[in-house]
């Protein structure tokens, strides 16, 4: 399993024997792909991470630097994805904090897993709060993510997607290894022509997290708005989302990552006012071409 804010990689394959388990830290190594950095450093044979250890109880300890909140630590990723046979990992950055006085625009990156240590294979702009990856039924391979927080002015037709911009998710083409972003998956309140509506309403539709129901064959993508509820897209054509349904029961900001359970078309919800059970409605489900 792997983990971020860096990217560490956890074997835990006995799961009845705790004293097997393992904990690598890729940080650096990934981060000399493209890290200023950590490439100066790596290219004369010094690790920024050389000083971190894991002791018998799983405790990381490090040796604190003044450098080490932007240095040691890149960003890199809140919530790491992989991909149908864990041969890649998606990383999305949120360019806040330190991390953004060395890449103040945010990636989604690409890593070959199969390679030791992990290295980078591609990226394309664009943030990763929550990041997950699908495959359509043609085969072709994406990734949908989108930042977090909702501080930004919809007013721009300048779309940022730095922390703090989540009304929007992106949805990036992964296929043979590179990267180019191809849609966005948002609502007609959060667009720059709409915005006066918007503040007028005195709701803040941002996004916290979202889901795919079937990674390897995906047809629709749940997208937790805020305020705005859970927003159901239509993602068969990642190249032209279409919204096909919603539910708004109070507001789901940051309560958690929902759940699509296929064998009863239930998506299992967790709000901010409560946990929330939502079955997909019959016509819902035969436009989507999931009717049995």
């Amino acid at each position: 399993m792997y983990a971020s804010f860096g990217m560490w990689e956890a074997d835990i394959t006995d799961l009845d024997d705790p004293s097997t388990w393992t904990v690598t830290n890729h940080t650096c190594d990934v981060a000399a792909g493209y890290h200023p950095v950590h490439m100066q450093t790596s290219s004369a044979g010094i690790s920024l991470c050389a000083d971190l250890r894991v002791n018998d109880a799983g405790t990381v300890t490090f040796a604190a630097t003044p450098l080490q909140g932007s240095l040691l630590w890149p960003q890199m990723s809140h919530s790491p994805s992989t991909n149908g046979d864990d041969t890649r990992l998606y990383l999305g950055d949120q360019a806040g904090g330190l991390s953004a006085q060395w890449e103040p625009q945010p990636h989604l990156r690409v890593i070959d897993l199969t390679q030791d240590p992990p290295r980078l294979l591609a990226e394309a702009p664009g943030a990763g709060h929550s990041v997950d990856w699908f495959r359509t039924a043609n085969g072709r391979e994406y990734v949908l993510h989108a930042n977090e927080g909702g501080t930004g002015d919809t007013c721009q037709r300048r779309r940022p997607d730095s922390l703090g911009w989540a009304y929007d998710a992106l949805v990036t083409e992964v296929t043979r290894d590179r990267a180019r972003m191809v849609s966005r998956l948002e609502l007609a309140i959060n667009k720059p022509e709409f915005c006066e509506a918007r503040r007028a309403s005195g709701h803040n539709p941002w996004i916290s997290y979202h889901i795919v129901d079937n990674p390897t064959d995906a047809n629709f993508a749940a997208v937790s708005f805020g305020t705005a509820g859970l927003r159901v897209f239509d993602i068969r054509n990642p190249r032209r989302p279409v919204e096909v349904a919603y539910v708004n029961q109070g507001p789901l900001v940051h309560a958690g990552v929902s759940y699509y359970d296929a064998s009863r078309g239930l998506i299992y919800a967790p709000g901010s006012d409560g946990f929330q059970v939502l079955e997909l409605q019959p016509q819902v489900l035969e436009h989507l071409g999931l009717d049995g």
